[in-house]
Formats: C-alpha cells, sequence, structure tokens
C-alpha cells in the first residue's frame, strides 16, 4: 500500500497539530544492488512501545548492502523528545543485536531548495553511503560516514523472512507540533514556537539560517539536548570504583548544559556521584557478587523534559571453574552455531559470571555471549573452512573446544 506522504503530492497527509499516527517502511539492497526494494510494507505507529517491519528476500545474496527505515515524518511534525531506535534484526531464525549507540534517526536527503523542509525521516540501519548522523545535519552530508548498526556480514537466502523490531518514545498527542504544507511557509509573526512549559503561544518564530521554525524555549537558558556515556556496562569488584565519562550536549539556543544528576536503583550494589564530566561509580564491599543495576544521568531540555542515558553496572563474579558442553563443534562457512560453556565454579555459583570472554581461533569468530548461571552460551561464527582446536577463555578460565568449518 502507498504510504501517506510518501509522495511530493501529498507529503503533509500527517495532518497538523498531534501524533496521532505515522508510518514505517521496510527499505533493502543486497550485495551488489542485486535486489532493490523501496518503502514496501508500512506499519501504523499509533503510539509509544516497540514494533517490528518486515521483507521478504526474493534472492540469495552473500551480505545486506542497505538496510534502512523509512518514515513519512518531515521536518517539526514531531515533539523535541520523539526518537524512533531500531533494535534488533531477525533473518530467518538468526537474530542479530542492533547497535544502538549513535544518532541512526536523520533527515533522509536535503529538499529540492536545499532546506531539510521538503524531506522525510529514516533510521539507518545500515547505509554505506550515509550516516550516522548528528542531530541538525543531513544524512547526505559526506563526512558523516557509514551507518551500520548490525556490524557483521548477513548472508540471506530466497523466501527469507528480514524483520526488524524498533522502538518509538516521545510520541505525545498534546506536545507543541509545528507543521506546514509544502507550499506554505511559515508566516513568522504568527507560527506557533513551543516554551518551556510545552505550551502554544504566538510571537516571532526563532529560525536557524533559513525560513523554517523549530521547536525552541527560553534562549540563553541552560539545556542538555542528550546525554552520551563513554560506556554503556561496566564490571566493578566489592569496594571498588570506575570512573565513567560522559558528555551533556547544549542545544544551539542554551547559553550551557544544565546540570546532570546521577541516581542508582539500588544502592546496595552500586551508588554514583557526578564530577565535571565523568561519574564515579563505587560498588560497596559487601555487595552480592554478581548482582546488578543501574545507573541513570538525568538532565533538562529546553522544553523542560528530562534526558537520560543509563549505565549497567554489574558486580565482579568470577569463573573458577569451566568446562565445554560439546568437545567439538561443526559450522557452516558464513553461518552461526551456539556452544554453552559450564560454569562449574564460582565466586557466587547462584550469579551469572560477570567474566570477559575471549576466542582464539583462525576458523571461527566470537559473535555474541550470554551468561546466565551456571553457564555461557557463545554465538560463534564460521570464517574460514578448515579444522582446528579453539581456546575459549573465561576470564583467567581456559576450555579447548575443536571447530570443524565446512
Amino acid at each position: 500500500p502507498e504510504i501517506p506522504g510518501n509522495t511530493d503530492t501529498d507529503w503533509d497527509a500527517l495532518g497538523t497539530g498531534s501524533m496521532e499516527k505515522f508510518y514505517v517502511d521496510f527499505n533493502y539492497v543486497s550485495k551488489d544492488w542485486a535486489e532493490q526494494k523501496w518503502g514496501v510494507n508500512p506499519v501504523e505507529v499509533t503510539g509509544n512501545g516497540e514494533y517490528e517491519v518486515s521483507y521478504n528476500a526474493q534472492t540469495d545474496t552473500d551480505d545486506i548492502l542497505m538496510l534502512i527505515l523509512g518514515t513519512n515524518l518531515v521536518d517539526e511534525t514531531f515533539p523535541e523528545n520523539f526518537n524512533i531506535k531500531a533494535t534488533e534484526m531477525k533473518v530467518a531464525d538468526q537474530t542479530f543485536a542492533l547497535d544502538t549507540q549513535n544518532d541512526y534517526f536523520c533527515w533522509a536527503d536535503k529538499g529540492v531548495d536545499d532546506t531539510v523542509f521538503n524531506t522525510k525521516m529514516r533510521v539507518n540501519v545500515r547505509n554505506p553511503y550515509n550516516g550516522p548522523c548528528a542531530p541538525g545535519t543531513y544524512i547526505q552530508d559526506t563526512e558523516l560516514g557509514t551507518a551500520d548498526m548490525i556490524g557483521e556480514e548477513v548472508a540471506v537466502k530466497a523466501g527469507d523472512v528480514i524483520t526488524v523490531k524498533f522502538t518509538v518514545e516521545g510520541m505525545d498527542a498534546s506536545a507543541p507540533v509545528l507543521k506546514f504544507t509544502k507550499d506554505e511557509e511559515p508566516d513568522a509573526s504568527s507560527t506557533p514556537v513551543a516554551t518551556a512549559t510545552g505550551s502554544a503561544t504566538s510571537g516571532p518564530a526563532v529560525t536557524t539560517g533559513s525560513s523554517i521554525a523549530t521547536k525552541t524555549a527560553v534562549s540563553g537558558a541552560a539545556a542538555t539536548s542528550k546525554i552520551k556515556v563513554a560506556k554503556s556496562k561496566v564490571v566493578i569488584a566489592p569496594g571498588k570504583s570506575k570512573t565513567v565519562k560522559f558528555t551533556a550536549k547544549v542545544p544551539a539556543a542554551a547559553s550551557k548544559a544544565a546540570v546532570v544528576k546521577a541516581s542508582t536503583k539500588s544502592k546496595k550494589v552500586a551508588t554514583a556521584k557526578i564530577s565535571g564530566s565523568k561519574v564515579k561509580i563505587t560498588v560497596p564491599k559487601k555487595a552480592v557478587k554478581g548482582a546488578s543495576t543501574t545507573i541513570t544521568l538525568k538532565s533538562t531540555k529546553l522544553n523542560g523534559k528530562a534526558c537520560s542515558a543509563t549505565i549497567k553496572v554489574f558486580v565482579q563474579n568470577k569463573a573458577k571453574k569451566i568446562a565445554a558442553a560439546k568437545k567439538s563443534i561443526t559450522i557452516k562457512k558464513g553461518k552461526k552455531a551456539k556452544l554453552t560453556i559450564k560454569v562449574k565454579k564460582a565466586e557466587n555459583k547462584k550469579k551469572a559470571v560477570t567474566d570477559t570472554v575471549k576466542v582464539t581461533s583462525k576458523v571461527a569468530k566470537l559473535v555474541s555471549t550470554k551468561a546466565s548461571k551456571g553457564k555461557i552460551v557463545l554465538t560463534l561464527k564460521g570464517k574460514k573452512k578448515g579444522n582446528q582446536k579453539a581456546t575459549i577463555k573465561v576470564g583467567s578460565k581456559k576450555v579447548k573446544v575443536n571447530v570443524k568449518v565446512k
């Protein structure tokens, strides 16, 4: 079906002043441009939450060249805190966790009059020609590099269903929304402008080098548009501390970043203290090994709403004795297989171990690990054909497994 807003003739079909619904579609290009599908299988988004969009591949390919989630959202059709994040991709029975550390939700291309006014938004799951992008930029800008949330080659067979899960946040129908038709530029004397309290008032519109109005608040106030942490996960031994750097982005209309505060879900597991652009995380001596909690860094946007970032904290729990569930494993080249490592002994056998896992092998590579009570499940991918003993290291403990790639 045709997506409202997907052509120049009806690109303003969202309506005005609300976020009642919009559409997300699937855009796919296989290796060497052999298969291309643009704007297919749209799903309707009617509120915050998790959604998924899928496509049925028609041909075999060694890898995905491009995968983009398109929308019929145009600049200024959504509240300031609105965001779309692709979180997971599934190809047939293989699941890939997507890297969400960078900004991938951006404007697609410049419009015909060289402004963002005539363009829509999209999420670059993989795009060798665009992004990731910084807020307020066009993803076609060459200096922005390459977007790749997948991080590895993905083989696809004809008939495979490719599904991408994504989350939507900040979709608030009561929030002020600026929306103009293609042929009508905003009148600077009457354009609604979002204030710090979230209401719409009449007055001069604030512009950024063009006639396109932007949502803003009191100019010169302290505000933070986004918080980025250097590490999203840390492992800390009982009685020890670690420092994590963070960046508080300052919006153009603000004079400086607003104060960033830190909080913890459990003081029994970890506490946090802000010092400049760093947060010091401390684990009490009596903390349970293997326990975890979340540290939240929070600040304030120009519109008065909160922006935040989180750091997952694990109390160190070392493995004392390990063993492989299988002495050998067979993998097809370019495919994946799982291998379970049993944790025979640990500092706290009731919790998952927190050790770093490393695999040394010429024929296979480690894709991901998932630790739980008494075991660690490894996902390995065949690199090249051959038969070799791989060394698997969990912390300071080692085990060897014969890996055959055919």
